[in-house]
């Protein structure tokens, strides 16, 4: 069930996004990151393509491997990664590298 605050941040999210040029679907990833020092998981949403959500300034500063993308509506989606955020709480990673989306990452990822 979502609260108010929830319904709140999906119509936002939708708002924001669906007339963006660069809009391609609502969808949920799962990145690997590893750069030999480092090994952790990235979840995150996004409704543009992967690609595009991590070029430019926004880019990840580890190599990345895309280990599973999810699409749906922006309700499906957006419950899907708070509910892989809260199941895997517990192995929450912090980055050595800041990047935008560092709080959403894990040291495994239980799916």
């Amino acid at each position: 069930m979502l609260l108010g605050r929830d319904r709140k941040n999906i119509n936002n999210w939708i708002d924001k996004t669906k007339d963006k040029e660069d809009f391609d679907s609502f969808k949920l990833y799962i990145l690997e990151c590893d750069n030999k020092e480092e090994r952790f998981f990235k979840i995150g949403r996004t409704s543009k393509s992967i690609e595009n959500r991590f070029k430019g300034n926004i880019s990840i500063p580890y190599p990345t491997k895309v280990i599973r993308v999810a699409e749906g509506s922006a309700e499906a989606i957006y419950k899907l990664e708070k509910e892989l955020i809260e199941i895997n709480l517990r192995y929450k990673y912090f980055p050595n590298k800041s990047f935008s989306g560092d709080r959403e990452c894990f040291s495994k990822i239980e799916l």
